[in-house]
């Protein structure tokens, strides 16, 4: 039985320790389970390309007609709120107030100078870029993280090795553990 406490204290040890390790260097677990093939980076590049050729222009048209209500939302949003429980629901409720109103004066500008087939297109390419914009937000974090990592494992190819046998470690002394709290577990029902 202490052996077992004991084991549990290591593991959660260990795996803070590599959390720790992980976080730092800003590594997922996905980044471990990558086999950087050829065509794996080939895909890769040709999907970024795709995405900045394709997205980042409508994803900028979003952006440029839908600053001024982002921005107010997420300022207001941190006013208003009463504390971190309610930032989503006053974000949600001010943007979809500010979005509306600017949108709508936007809509109507475009209407009374070039009409209704106007308007009517400007506010389907508002519903579309506008999403675009928040996707391609994230998009960028998450590719800049992608390609630090990369360039992290090219550069120490021993460190990715290393998380790997630190997780198989982990891993199978968890593995361990688990049998042994079967173990105990049917020791007790009987």
């Amino acid at each position: 039985m202490f052996d077992y406490f004991s084991g549990v204290r290591a593991l959660i040890r260990h795996l803070h320790m590599f959390e720790r390790l992980c976080n730092c260097c800003g590594i997922g677990d996905y980044h471990l389970a990558l086999n950087y093939r050829p065509t794996l980076i080939a895909l890769y590049i040709l999907r970024t390309l795709f995405v900045l050729l394709i997205g980042f222009p409508v994803a900028l048209w979003g952006a440029v007609n839908s600053i001024l209500p982002f921005q107010l939302t997420h300022h207001l949003s941190r006013l208003i709120a009463k504390g971190e429980d309610q930032y989503d629901t006053t974000r949600i409720l001010l943007g979809m107030l500010l979005f509306g109103l600017f949108w709508s004066l936007q809509c109507a500008y475009v209407y009374y100078h070039f009409g209704s087939g106007w308007m009517l297109a400007y506010l389907a390419s508002l519903l579309i870029s506008t999403p675009v914009a928040l996707r391609m937000r994230s998009e960028y974090r998450y590719a800049l993280g992608n390609l630090r990592v990369f360039f992290l494992f090219l550069r120490k190819q021993q460190l990715k090795e290393y998380l790997l046998l630190r997780r198989v470690e982990i891993e199978t002394e968890l593995a361990r553990l688990v049998r042994i709290a079967r173990r105990l577990s049917h020791a007790q029902t009987l």
